[in-house]
């Protein structure tokens, strides 16, 4: 039993300790691809300005706290992402920022929550996907896209009272698509407004607040396979799903 215990408290003081988050009282701004290495606390100021097209890679630490902007892109090309999987716990970004990350060509795998508005792009979003955004007291994504290839997709979006997704599309062609998404406790699932160009595919918004409304599209969208509660601009309801013929994707 001795021998147990020193080896167990040896083992507790050689086993690894994640070091005192870097601190973000000035941005940090960076011109070519970065890749943390540590946790960084945020203040007043926007946390990271990727710039000339570098990408940032959070590689599984946690941008925290804040009260401004995570991480912003001033320019075109850039990618935000975590090259680290989840693991159910982790939280890429995470606090109270107006906005998580904002203007960024792809924002991909990351866990924001917290956030205001977790992704914001408002002229030059190509890819939203593989994220998992949670408690976006007001929207989750907001997004300008301007391409027909451009897509939010394979996201987890529960805001928590807060808004889903808002896609301005082009005034011609099909539309970006938003496609196979899941949105729970939501006001509003998915919005567009006015006549621009949108495809709202394959997804599932379920459990929205109460008096919610899951979809709430302009003239120029289309709608395909969207399983919601009680909505008449969706394609079947949740509770038809056993109906293979008219809501299995």
């Amino acid at each position: 039993m001795k021998v147990s215990l020193a080896l167990l408290c040896f083992g507790i003081l050689l086993a690894p300790t994640r070091a005192d988050a870097a601190s973000c009282a000035s941005t940090q701004t960076k011109a070519s691809n970065y890749t943390l290495t540590e946790d960084w606390t945020a203040g007043s100021q926007p946390c990271f300005d990727m710039q000339s097209g570098a990408d940032l890679n959070l590689n599984g630490y946690t941008i925290s706290g804040g009260s401004n902007v995570a991480v912003k892109c001033t320019d075109n090309n850039s990618t935000v992402y975590s090259s680290k999987a989840n693991d159910g716990d982790h939280v890429d970004i995470s606090g109270g920022f107006s906005i998580g990350v904002q203007n960024c060509n792809v924002v991909k795998n990351l866990v924001i929550e917290g956030s205001a508005t977790a992704i914001s792009s408002m002229s030059n979003a190509d890819l939203v996907f593989g994220n998992v955004l949670r408690d976006c007291s007001t929207l989750c994504i907001d997004a300008t896209m301007t391409s027909n290839s451009d897509r939010i997709y394979d996201n987890y979006i529960e805001p928590a009272g807060g808004d889903g997704v808002r896609i301005v599309g082009p005034s011609s062609g099909d539309g970006p698509r938003v496609d196979h998404n899941v949105f729970r406790d939501f006001d509003l699932g998915i919005e567009n407004t006015g006549t621009t160009k949108c495809r709202i595919q394959d997804s599932v918004l379920a459990d929205g607040i109460g008096g919610s409304t899951p979809i709430s599209v302009g003239s120029g969208c289309s709608i395909t396979n969207v399983a919601c509660e009680a909505d008449t601009d969706c394609s079947c309801d949740l509770d038809d799903l056993l109906e293979a013929t008219t809501c299995l994707f």
